[in-house]
């Protein structure tokens, strides 16, 4: 299998099945105002993100839904990437496979 390293690179394990591990921290609704959280967002050095649709901002959501569907879109895209990895790998064993019985 392939595992994503702390890089972003792709390493080799033992077959079996992917790994992946998914962290979720609780979003306090408290901090769903902007003048709340305003402080916040300078200390950790960013800016905020205008939400249209819910008058807050993207990286201080009310509820953790939109986290999870984020990080839901992530792993299904992740998943593909790995999956269109492991199939170059297998091809490209194939070959060396065949060039080795060639020599």
């Amino acid at each position: 299998t392939m595992q994503s390293g702390d890089d972003g690179s792709l390493a080799h394990e033992d077959e079996g099945a992917l790994r992946t591990s998914c962290h979720v921290f609780m979003v306090d609704p408290d901090l769903f105002s902007h003048k709340i959280h305003q402080g916040i967002a300078r200390r950790f050095g960013f800016e905020c993100t205008a939400d249209p649709d819910t008058n807050g901002c993207l990286e201080f959501p009310a509820s953790s839904l939109p986290v999870l569907q984020f990080i839901s879109v992530l792993y299904r895209d992740m998943g593909e990437l790995i999956e269109g990895v492991r199939a170059r790998a297998f091809a490209d064993g194939d070959a060396d496979a065949q060039q080795n019985a060639s020599t």
